[in-house]
């Protein structure tokens, strides 16, 4: 479901592509870190990481959590789900290191 979700969003079978822009945009910024910035746009997390910006949100409760991570720059789609609190959260951030990893080799 997210896979098709993430399809439809890029593909502007779901939103405008000016809307999907203002979204997936800064629009408040959280916190700015010398290597990281924390920040929202309009239902999305916004990070970046070095030169690695992510979009992403997540959601869960007890036993259970999911991750959705979408960065647009490499074209690359994270997903995790998890029969945990917080696995799906956890997995998504070793992921996320591994790419900005090797963005700034």
């Amino acid at each position: 479901d997210l896979f098709g979700f993430h399809r439809a969003l890029v593909e502007g079978r779901l939103l405008k592509p000016e809307t999907v822009k203002a979204a997936t945009s800064v629009q408040i910024v959280e916190a700015e870190l010398p290597e990281v910035t924390y920040a929202y746009g309009y239902g999305f997390e916004v990070q970046k990481r070095g030169t690695v910006r992510m979009v992403g949100h997540a959601g869960g409760m007890e036993g259970v959590s999911a991750r959705y991570e979408y960065y647009p720059d490499l074209d690359v789609l994270v997903v995790a789900l998890s029969n945990y609190d917080t696995s799906a959260v956890i997995f998504a951030s070793h992921m996320r290191d591994i790419l900005a990893a090797q963005a700034s080799r």
